[in-house]
């Protein structure tokens, strides 16, 4: 799924002209920081196609911007996030108009990719953004309402889902399909990600330097998280593109819809005016 049309300046000027109702600097400005972890969040859900990507897309920075600029000690990339959690669950909830993915297009070829597109929207959505943004624990806590030990279990049994699925391709650089030892796993990714003290990471680097196993699946983690990190659904170009042309149309869209609105209100009082017109005289005679 792959674009081919370029920027389009005259596309993007057009745009700012509909877009009275959020700051377009400060949309600019979020969508191309985080533009393509929100694409590929939206992308990887079952139940949607490329119109309804770009208009959640839309959804997502129309309320994010709005929460920033309301009083909120919730940072901008944190809100925006947490706005995307938000309408994301909201869309699941809804069954209506779902359209199915075809996997016979290329990039459903790919193994990662086959691999986290099984994983439970709360398992992807937690794993991209530590992945692909280096969120913190706590503002995963933020973000999905969730504990940290919760978030840690998930990210543990999401990379481990990743691992093991990768494994059966042989696509990891050591071979090992075995399962890793008690105290590892209950840190993993804690420790992955920096969040253990020093004392949990003095135990976990003995136990490393002890047991082969563990280390050679904590590297086949590690190149997993470079692999995800080089996943390209799109590039930055087709996603800016594709957005403030979508953004062009509904913008004009819905003016057109307001003109048409008006232009039966007007009509409507007009009928109004000539009928009591009509209607007065023959008030007057009784």
């Amino acid at each position: 799924m792959v674009y081919d049309t370029k920027i389009s300046e005259e596309v993007v000027s057009q745009t700012k002209l509909f877009s009275a109702d959020i700051p377009v600097d400060l949309c600019s400005q979020l969508l191309q920081q985080y533009g393509m972890t929100l694409y590929e969040i939206i992308w990887f859900e079952k139940d949607i196609n490329d119109t309804q990507i770009f208009k959640l897309l839309q959804q997502i920075l129309d309320r994010g911007c709005e929460q920033i600029n309301s009083p909120s000690i919730l940072t901008p990339k944190v809100s925006l996030f947490f706005t995307a959690h938000q309408i994301i669950s909201e869309m699941r909830r809804d069954a209506t108009n779902k359209i199915d993915k075809k996997d016979n297009d290329t990039i459903f070829s790919n193994p990662l990719v086959h691999a986290i597109r099984q994983l439970p929207f709360e398992k992807r959505f937690i794993y991209l953004l530590r992945t692909k943004e280096n969120f913190t624990y706590r503002d995963l806590e933020t973000v999905t309402i969730r504990h940290r030990d919760e978030i840690s279990l998930f990210l543990t049994e999401t990379r481990e889902f990743l691992r093991i699925q990768l494994s059966k391709e042989s696509l990891l650089p050591f071979s090992n399909n075995s399962d890793l030892c008690s105290e590892i796993y209950k840190y993993l990714s804690p420790y992955l990600d920096n969040e253990l003290n020093a004392l949990n990471i003095m135990e976990i680097e003995r136990h490393l330097c002890e047991c082969d196993k563990c280390l050679q699946i904590l590297a086949n983690h590690q190149y997993i998280h470079k692999q995800i990190n080089n996943l390209c659904l799109i590039s930055e170009k087709e996603l800016l593109s594709h957005f403030w042309a979508e953004t062009n149309i509904n913008r004009k869209q819905k003016k057109l819809d307001s003109s048409e609105n008006n232009q039966r209100k007007t009509s409507f009082k007009k009928f109004l005016h000539f009928f009591s017109w009509i209607r007065n005289p023959f008030c007057r005679k009784r």
